[in-house]
């Protein structure tokens, strides 16, 4: 009665089992019906889990780039239809190449609403290929790439900072845009970013940490083709015609390492897109004076940003309409730091070579040099690209003293050059020359002599100063240890005093002159006759003195009588005013 009781075994030896050989050569048994001849990854007969492309097991297969290898956002699926990208070089935000198998270049498409990835691999090195999946009507290729779609191109920078940015694919054979079976060579692959910078009328210092791939002056400048004029940097220059609509001059591209004046005859703003280039940029400087750039976005310390071993060699640096002296005391002067955008005069003592100290210092607190301009008065410079700078270190004024507040000016002649505001230490008083532009017409010409004064904050005067001033000369840099205010020329002409008087046998004349003048002063004895010519010359406007020695001459009375002339051909032109006075020499 045992209905196990069969005439049959079945592979496992049980009497009236339903184990069965299979076709992998197996015994299973059980009435499940499976059949399975191999096992999955997870050791499961029949299953469907696969090791994927990243090495782990139960995904989907090729095409899926889920696994934690890959950034977030660097997945997509595989598409029937595709297109393939080369890319040449790649660079992450500080300039340097990418890491081969760390850092990942991926593709996507940008609607309004989402960010799809549409191709994604790791950084290879040169030539690294990128497939680009489009849209070929299944579901899971929904929103890919269409034809005559443009990608945008981001990348994961996994070795230095674990960050994702955007960058601008240039494709030097035409389009970027996806076309199905396509080949697009991209010969770079740097950050992409806008730069934008306000230009005043007359004359602009500035360099180029961003530049689009067609660096050509045509290129850059052609958003200020209406306002510039020339464009001018150390031993080059081209300037704009209007009228043929094209750059005259021996500059062809502009470069990032060279600073540049930008001369423009009206207010506008000077824009485009390009590439951030590499901050670890090295300048090859000559012995004197070098217009090179800043590298970088942002702001650093004079100090902090040249490297310690070849500081010492940097005897000045010149910005626009400012400068700074390298003393033993460290830097002093109104241009306290560097600035993305700005060029500079970089005054060394011999040839050196150097890259800016960037690590950690962009963006640290710096003390920047700050002034208030008169709102009294007309005290307006034009800059020009012809520029000196007078370091003063002491100021002595006749009665009280120079306040901080007070105001520093240059002049040529009765033209004002510059004016810098006095804050109680050393500082550069820019002295403006003149270029071939008319706004910096009556500015200094080589070898000639500033003088300066001093604008009380306080009262509105303007008092002049006088000291060793040394000859102008373009880029000069100079220092004027003490100057001093000069007593105001006298508003008439006139003997002032002789002293002493009596006198035996020496004494003193002085006098005033209001202009400047031809002068004759001669002593007079009691007959009338002349005794002593002491001046026959031209003089200053200003108080003098001159000395008799009476020592050859009797005791008594004399006269001494002061004849002026503004006539340029001697005393014997036109006279204009007689003084006369009493002396009396007592031996």
């Amino acid at each position: 009665s045992n209905p196990n009781n069969d005439c049959v075994q079945d592979c496992t030896g049980e009497w009236g089992g339903d184990a069965y050989i299979d076709n992998c050569g197996d015994c299973v048994g059980g009435s499940t019906g499976l059949d399975p001849c191999v096992q999955d990854c997870n050791e499961e007969w029949g299953g469907t889990a696969e090791v994927d492309e990243c090495g782990d097991c139960g995904g989907d297969g090729p095409g899926d780039y889920s696994c934690n290898e890959i950034p977030v956002g660097f997945a997509y699926n595989q598409s029937m239809l595709q297109a393939f990208y080369l890319v040449g070089n790649a660079y992450d935000a500080l300039g340097n190449t990418l890491v081969e198998n760390e850092d990942w270049v991926g593709v996507v498409k940008v609607t309004d609403s989402t960010t799809t990835c549409v191709g994604s691999t790791k950084w290879a090195g040169a030539q690294t290929q990128i497939a680009v999946m489009g849209d070929d009507g299944y579901g899971y290729t929904e929103g890919y790439m269409l034809p005559g779609e443009t990608p945008t191109v981001i990348v994961f920078d996994d070795g230095s900072a674990e960050s994702m940015f955007t960058v601008f694919p240039y494709d030097v054979e035409g389009s970027l845009a996806f076309s199905p079976n396509n080949w697009v060579n991209m010969e770079l692959l740097p950050e992409y970013s806008a730069f934008e910078r306000a230009l005043h009328y007359g004359a602009n210092l500035v360099s180029f940490y961003v530049l689009p791939l067609d660096s050509t002056i045509e290129n850059v400048f052609e958003s200020i083709l209406d306002c510039v004029e020339c464009v001018i940097t150390e031993g080059s220059a081209a300037c704009y015609d209007p009228l043929e609509g094209e750059w005259h001059g021996s500059i062809l591209d502009i470069d990032p390492e060279k600073g540049y004046w930008i001369l423009v005859n009206t207010p506008c703003t000077l824009s485009f897109a390009g590439f951030n280039y590499n901050p670890s940029l090295e300048y090859h400087l000559h012995m004197g004076a070098n217009l090179i750039s800043f590298p970088a976005q942002g702001t650093c310390d004079l100090g902090a940003c040249i490297p310690d071993d070849v500081e010492y060699l940097f005897e000045a640096i010149v910005c626009e309409g400012s400068a700074a002296m390298n003393t033993e005391n460290g830097w002093v002067g109104s241009c306290t730091s560097f600035s993305g955008g700005d060029g500079y005069w970089v005054i060394v003592s011999e040839p050196l070579s150097f890259s800016y100290d960037l690590d950690d210092r962009i963006g640290r607190t710096i003390d920047v040099y700050s002034e208030t301009k008169p709102t009294f008065g007309d005290f307006k410079v034009n800059q020009s690209t012809e520029q000196a700078f007078y370091f003063v270190d002491k100021i002595t004024l006749l009665d009280g003293n120079v306040e901080i507040g007070d105001w520093l000016l240059s002049y040529n002649g009765d033209v004002l050059t510059g004016i810098r505001q006095w804050q109680g230490v050393m500082v550069d008083v820019p002295v403006m020359g003149a270029s071939d532009d008319l706004h910096t017409s009556g500015y200094f010409l080589e070898g000639g002599l500033p003088s300066f004064k001093i604008l009380k904050q306080s009262t509105g005067d303007l008092l002049s100063l006088d000291g060793d001033i040394n000859k102008w000369s373009s880029n000069g840099v100079f220092i004027i240890n003490s100057l001093a205010e000069v007593e105001p020329a006298p508003e008439e002409y006139h003997l002032n005093s002789i002293y002493p008087n009596p006198f035996n046998p020496i004494t003193t004349i002085s006098f005033g002159l209001a202009e400047d003048t031809e002068i004759s002063i001669k002593v007079y004895n009691i007959q009338g006759s002349v005794v002593e010519t002491l001046a026959n010359q031209y003089m200053e406007a200003g108080y003098h003195s001159v000395v008799w020695d009476a020592g050859q001459h009797s005791s008594g009375i004399y006269f001494v009588k002061m004849l002026t002339s503004l006539s340029t051909g001697g005393i014997t032109g036109k006279i204009e005013n007689v003084s006369i006075q009493k002396m009396m020499l007592i031996k």
